[in-house]
């Protein structure tokens, strides 16, 4: 009976309930980008929409420079900090994330200035939005980690519904039209550009309200050393991330394109159409994994691997059994589900659709080693495994796709995530049972780490 309380107690307290949240959270934003993309799709020309699919795919790319080298860091880093301390060191990630917004937004603003020579008249008329929006985006999701630092998931979630609200109501108006400089000269018509305008804008209105819920949780009055102190602790652990997150996206786009360069558009199509069938899977992976991350680093910093061993065991059991759940579902009647999400426009796609629910399913797991490695600072080891592997499935992809067409791509990338899962699995638990990690070690490691050179590294 003590057992099933203390399992009862996990299952019902503030870290499930939290995490709740931050799935609801997650549901929003994906919901709201989802329901902002069908208006364009299906009120625009296919030329708009692959403009507006373009521009989300540029911006999509560019943030993750911030969150692999300010987000994630400050996820694994701030819950082992307090106080002052914890205040400054989020003061001087709010400086980095600033410079970042800036400097990733250069290039849209150099693309203005020379034309997008290769883009077209949307593409460069596109350009200063474009810009303005990746700042924008990028000032709100740093006061989001703000908070997520704090495990404060109901403040995220009222941020990102200011942004969800704003950016349909202000698509929806321009749906509905209207005269002037400020929206579409057609009534009822939307564009790929005023679209950006309205994320934009409700970006820049969900930042300010941002600022407003984490005032006092932020300190600028750092000496110049430490915010470099700062920053090196953040470059140390983020730059493994940043490579292993740029490599997973290069390698997923490539699967993509190396797809549709041997079976076609059509061929693309039928390898990415079953797969929005498992989407509410990938909402609870980043949904819950924006909560565990600074829960793991937290327990962690307080009690060791032991602690973290602890923490992670019954999280683990729900987190699989969901996944697999949800899969099993998918997969027990494929072609149903195909019919009921597109008639008979994708029919005998059932194969894919039991791959994609394969890779999904293992992709779900593979989040809670992942996680476990990054708050172990492990994160060089998961650049080399996503690197590597990711070549090793495009080879793959494309040597499947000449003999079994799309269902190729999609058995190189569950082939993939196979290898991912196993590896990154092996390692973290090698490294709980160790036992040998605690903060202060970890401590250590980070100050040893932030004065090596890359020549030293």
């Amino acid at each position: 009976m003590s057992l099933l309380r203390a399992w009862r107690a996990r299952l019902t307290g503030p870290t499930a309930r939290k995490g709740l949240v931050a799935l609801i959270d997650q549901g929003l934003v994906s919901g709201t980008n989802f329901f902002s993309a069908y208006l364009i799709a299906t009120l625009c020309a296919k030329e708009e929409f692959g403009l507006y699919a373009l521009i989300v795919a540029i911006i999509t790319l560019l943030m993750c420079v911030q969150t692999s080298l300010v987000g994630l860091p400050m996820a694994v880093l701030g819950p082992s900090k307090a106080g002052d301390v914890l205040r400054k060191y989020l003061g001087s990630s709010g400086l980095l994330a600033l410079c970042l917004a800036l400097a990733v937004a250069g290039p849209a603003l150099a693309g203005a200035a020379l034309g997008w020579p290769s883009g077209g008249d949307g593409l460069r008329r596109a350009a200063l939005p474009i810009a303005a929006a990746l700042i924008c985006l990028q000032i709100k999701e740093f006061y989001r980690r703000v908070l997520f630092v704090e495990l404060l998931a109901g403040k995220v979630l009222a941020l990102d519904a200011i942004a969800s609200v704003l950016q349909v109501a202000g698509m929806l108006m321009l749906w509905l039209g209207g005269s002037g400089s400020l929206v579409p000269p057609v009534p009822g018509q939307l564009s790929a550009y005023w679209a950006l305008v309205m994320i934009g804008a409700s970006s820049l209105l969900a930042a300010i309200a941002g600022a407003m819920l984490s005032r006092g949780r932020i300190a600028l009055r750092s000496s110049w050393s430490e915010h470099k102190e700062a920053w090196r602790e953040n470059w140390t652990l983020g730059k493994w991330i940043l490579g292993a997150q740029m490599g997973w996206v290069v390698a997923a786009h490539a699967n993509t394109l190396v797809v549709a360069g041997v079976s076609g558009l059509a061929g693309a199509a039928a390898f990415e159409a079953p797969r929005l069938l498992l989407a509410p899977l990938q909402v609870l992976a980043f949904g819950g994994g924006n909560i565990l991350a600074p829960r793991a680093a937290k327990v962690l910093s307080e009690g060791g691997a032991p602690a973290l061993l602890r923490f992670m065991r019954p999280v683990t059991l729900v987190w699989s059994v969901i996944f697999v759940v949800y899969g099993l579902l998918v997969a027990a009647a494929p072609g149903q589900w195909l019919r009921l999400l597109y008639g008979s426009k994708y029919a005998g796609l059932e194969t894919t659709v039991l791959l994609w629910s394969g890779f999904y399913v293992l992709s779900g797991l593979a989040t809670i080693p992942c996680i476990i490695l990054t708050v172990l600072h492990s994160t060089r080891l998961l650049l080399f495994i996503v690197v590597l592997g990711g070549v090793v499935m495009l080879v793959l992809s494309a040597w499947l796709c000449e003999f079994m067409g799309p269902i190729g791509g999609v058995a190189a990338r569950l082939a993939l995530q196979i290898v991912i899962l196993i590896s990154t699995s092996v390692i973290a638990a090698a490294k709980l049972r160790g036992g040998a990690v605690d903060g202060s070690s970890l401590e250590c490691e980070r100050t040893a780490g932030a004065s090596r050179t890359w020549g030293q590294e």
